[in-house]
């Protein structure tokens, strides 16, 4: 593990908060060819809502179920066999409005990544249930009946900024090595583009936290108090060519609340930066898949923990049905 330092602090930060302010800042000023996107079936897919509740959500099927057996490696050169495991059901519900057309959605999930050894990594055990409304922010342009529909210059819409989310969401999360665990309880705003792949999907959490089990609590003497949290998070998801995929994610969290002696350890705020590149194979196997293969580098600071861990993972993912 390693201290955080007020250069390291401030470099990370800067470079989470400039992407989680991209997306939202260019897609306002990029505007004009984008309402006029002349690919008329994407596009109409897209405003249908599940690519945006793709985006949203990341629930990308009604049920999925993904395991990785994985190699975990940290910056110290330490290594450890490991699990990376996700399971998520989606439900949703589209009207058929024209302008600003809405989906609403209940969803559930659980990640996990955890190390065989006591191998301390970035990632987070979250699980959690949520539910809410996805709205396009998008207004179709008027029927032209001369209009010819092979014209690349045709607009399609008057204006386009992507889709916005809102919701509320329980949740539970837990460090790799299971020495902090706690309850989450908040709302959620969320803001995606599946036109403009380029721009990052954001997403901003205020919510309630109360430890369950806390090793740093204990060790500090101090009492598992409800406090607040806000989170940013932006994130991009990627198919660059053929099976090649690539994801980036970044967040800031802060929170409110805590015993003074939790601040002054750094329990109060923090940043996270991770990539992966992955390619995806899609290979059956008997009643299981062959999904993919990837490679992946975290580093940063996550709640359920003080310090500024880094490692690498190697694995295979395995779907299951």
């Amino acid at each position: 593990m390693t201290r955080r330092t007020e250069g390291q602090v401030g470099w990370l930060t800067a470079a989470v908060m400039g992407m989680l302010l991209l997306g939202p800042a260019l897609a306002l000023s990029v505007e004009g060819p984008w309402s006029g996107e002349a690919q008329a079936s994407p596009v109409l897919a897209i405003l249908k809502g599940a690519l945006a509740l793709q985006a949203q959500t990341q629930c990308f099927d009604d049920r999925r179920v993904r395991v990785a057996p994985t190699l975990f490696q940290d910056d110290e050169g330490d290594r450890s066999l490991g699990l990376r495991a996700s399971a998520g059901v989606c439900r949703l519900e589209h009207d058929t409005r024209a302008d600003f057309s809405q989906t609403s959605y209940l969803e559930g999930g659980l990640d996990v990544a955890v190390p065989v050894s006591e191998l301390r990594i970035p990632q987070n055990l979250t699980g959690g249930l949520g539910a809410g409304l996805s709205i396009s922010l998008a207004r179709r342009a008027g029927l032209d009946l001369d209009a010819d529909p092979d014209d690349p210059d045709a607009e399609f819409y008057d204006f386009n900024y992507g889709f916005l989310g809102l919701g509320v969401r329980l949740g539970y999360e837990s460090n790799a090595v299971w020495d902090e665990h706690g309850v989450t309880a908040g709302a959620q705003v969320r803001w995606t583009d599946p036109i403009r792949s380029y721009l990052p999907s954001t997403v901003v959490t205020l919510e309630g936290v109360r430890p369950v089990r806390s090793e740093i609590r204990e060790g500090l003497d101090v009492d598992r108090e409800l406090y607040a949290r806000l989170g940013l998070t932006g994130y991009w998801r990627l198919h660059v060519t053929g099976p090649l995929e690539l994801g980036l994610d970044a967040g800031h969290f802060r929170s409110w609340g805590l015993d003074p002696a939790l601040d002054q350890a750094g329990l109060n705020s923090g940043s996270y930066l991770a990539g992966e590149v992955g390619w995806r194979i899609a290979r059956p196997m008997g009643g299981l898949s062959l999904d993919a293969l990837f490679l992946g580098y975290a580093w940063g600071q996550q709640p359920t923990g003080v310090d500024e861990t880094k490692a690498w993972t190697l694995g295979v993912e395995v779907g299951i049905p």
